[in-house]
């Protein structure tokens, strides 16, 4: 079947997509903020960037349908909270072509700040572990992009977003991240608490690197239910094998 995708990035259905995930979970998590709203505010010409989810009035949104005075407050204050979100959310929710949540974690481990990472050159970007010169170039031309530019400066320096980094690198200043340091770790199977993404964000915030294929340079895997081929080639290659419950206890010994 032909997929047609829209080659305007100004179109509205792309900016309700990028607003949609710049304030999920995934991104700055604006508790509120979901699919519905962000469509009536695109619609209504109220919102046609990020930058204009920071200047909204409560009565912007109290007149929204299905959402009452008491809603309305609620998500005023959830866009706030979203005014300091951890550098490594914020640079995933800006949506920077192949940069995904580790990518964005690494960035904001080996820069510590918004405008170390806007700032870093080729060479700079290119010694990050595990970005390689397609996605250097990506995240390059992504801040010298005057568009990119004038919306972060606004942002920051209008709006007073300011993403954080703590030097533990955990964003969270809870020293956890040395649970699973230098670990390669690959998931597989159905897990109980977590969706795939979650876990691996886990990893990731806790000092591991999340694979998706098993090799000789794997620590471990944490298998669920229905594990198939890389479970089999763990133990083919005498990889340790542990069970989602035996991870949690990793991260909390």
């Amino acid at each position: 079947m032909l997929k047609l995708v829209c080659p305007n990035p100004d179109c509205p259905a792309q900016l309700k997509e990028r607003l949609r995930f710049y304030a999920s979970r995934e991104g700055v998590d604006i508790a509120g903020l979901g699919e519905q709203v962000i469509g009536q505010l695109v619609d209504l010409g109220r919102v046609k960037s990020i930058t204009d989810l920071y200047s909204l009035l409560e009565s912007d949104l109290a007149n929204l349908d299905r959402m009452g005075k008491k809603s309305a407050q609620k998500l005023m204050a959830a866009i706030q909270q979203s005014k300091t979100p951890p550098l490594d959310k914020f640079l995933h929710a800006l949506s920077i072509p192949y940069t995904g949540a580790g990518t964005s974690k690494r960035l904001a481990r080996a820069f510590g700040s918004l405008a170390m990472v806007s700032l870093a050159s080729m060479s700079d970007l290119l010694a990050v572990p595990d970005i390689g010169e397609i996605t250097a170039k990506a995240i390059y031309d992504f801040f010298e992009n005057p568009k990119i530019t004038a919306m972060l400066d606004r942002l920051c320096d209008e709006l007073g977003v300011t993403p954080v980094w703590e030097q533990n690198g955990t964003g969270t200043g809870n020293g956890t991240e040395a649970a699973l340091a230098g670990k390669t770790i690959v998931v597989t199977g159905t897990l109980v608490n977590y969706r795939r993404n979650e876990i691996e964000a886990l990893i990731e915030q806790h000092g591991g690197k999340a694979s998706g294929s098993v090799s000789k340079n794997t620590s471990f895997v944490v298998a669920g239910e229905d594990a198939g081929s890389k479970l089999t080639k763990a133990r083919q290659l005498g990889i340790p094998v542990i069970s989602e419950e035996e991870f949690e206890t990793m991260l909390h010994k």
